[in-house]
């Protein structure tokens, strides 16, 4: 059941590429095999630079003070 819920989750995640892409927001090509930031409500994939930052935007609190 768990496992069901987890497939419907919206939310951001870190992802290896399968495929060639491009960053949604600077159109840089992301090769096969790179750590990238996907989202799959918006369909869209960030390059390692723009994760890096969204990342840092979005930590929780508690990482933040550690």
């Amino acid at each position: 059941m768990s496992n069901r819920l987890h497939q419907h989750d919206c939310g951001p995640r870190w992802v290896t590429t399968k495929y060639e892409g491009a960053c949604a927001r600077c159109g840089i090509i992301i090769p096969p095999r790179s750590r990238a930031i996907y989202f799959p409500a918006q369909r869209e994939i960030l390059c390692i630079g723009h994760s890096r930052e969204f990342t840092r935007k979005h930590k929780p609190a508690a990482r933040r003070a550690a």
